[in-house]
């Protein structure tokens, strides 16, 4: 794959376009491109165009734009993940490689048992550095549309997708959600699911075997699993239970894993409604204690 740069949404036309500051030194600095080089913008929402280096000075450069194009996006399911906070690199991880998997929308939970605690600001700044992480991971995988990424959430307000709202650093904490908004009254049928060992949880697998809404989400918990307290908030908010197996995963691990078994699977078919995804995995997985 060649060299991908992100824009802004809704700024790709076809001529000039002038790149400065960190795109510039990530383009001439740190890959070397010179004049007549070739690379690609994309703008996050599903518009991407191919350029060429036309001009290259020491702090700025013009590339020529060619006509942009739409790209239809292949993910098979809209999934959303709502991981909990995880300590370290390994929460990074799981934001890079769900992105590259092609999740439509990461929802970071605080959770009772999450060793990970955000006061304000700190959540703030690791709400752009999940961003940011997006932002690159979409780069180095080809993706043209940017997934969601929700500002950190607790527990009882992710509990209300799909009626969750987009939130950014600077919007205040929303309040929270009606007994409507969890139950997803005014939305259409959408598949939710908490990782979790309990006596009645669903084998993963083979729930994925059958024929699922365009939609789904699925929670997943951090080192220590949920409490019995969340379980059964998840359960009166219209979340199925789910095991992936005997094994024992990491908490990204299992985060990961549920995304490659609904977006790595066969295609859609078609039953004359909504769009559906027929998944035929074999996904033999498990959560930390989820």
């Amino acid at each position: 794959m060649g060299v991908r740069l992100p824009v802004a949404a809704g700024s790709l036309k076809a001529g000039p376009y002038t790149v400065e500051g960190q795109p510039h030194h990530y383009l001439f600095r740190v890959l070397r491109l010179r004049v007549g080089s070739s690379l690609v913008l994309f703008d996050g929402a599903g518009t991407e165009a191919d350029a060429r280096v036309r001009e290259v000075a020491a702090d700025r450069a013009v590339l020529e734009v060619a006509v942009p194009r739409r790209v239809q996006t292949a993910a098979r399911c809209q999934l959303t993940v709502m991981p909990a906070l995880i300590k370290g690199e390994r929460m990074d991880l799981c934001v890079q490689k769900l992105v590259e998997l092609g999740v439509a929308a990461i929802v970071p939970m605080q959770t009772a048992r999450a060793v990970v605690k955000l006061n304000p600001e700190r959540a703030a700044r690791r709400h752009q550095r999940y961003r940011d992480i997006a932002t690159d991971a979409a780069r180095q995988s080809g993706r043209a549309e940017l997934p969601t990424i929700h500002a950190v959430t607790d527990f009882a307000r992710a509990l209300a997708w799909p009626a969750l709202a987009p939130s950014s650093t600077a919007d205040p904490p929303p309040p929270s959600p009606s007994p409507a908004e969890i139950s997803g009254a005014d939305t259409p049928a959408a598949l939710k699911l908490i990782a979790a060992v309990d006596p009645d949880s669903q084998p993963l697998a083979a729930l994925l075997r059958a024929p699922l809404p365009a939609r789904a989400c699925v929670a997943v918990g951090p080192e220590g699993g949920f409490t019995p307290a969340e379980r059964a908030q998840a359960r009166a908010a219209g979340f199925t239970a789910v095991s992936l197996g005997a094994n024992i995963l990491r908490a990204e691990t299992a985060a990961i894993a549920i995304a490659a078994g609904f977006l790595l699977s066969p295609g859609p078919t078609d039953d004359g409604g909504d769009e559906r995804c027929d998944d035929g995995g074999d996904e033999r997985r498990d959560d930390d204690r989820q």
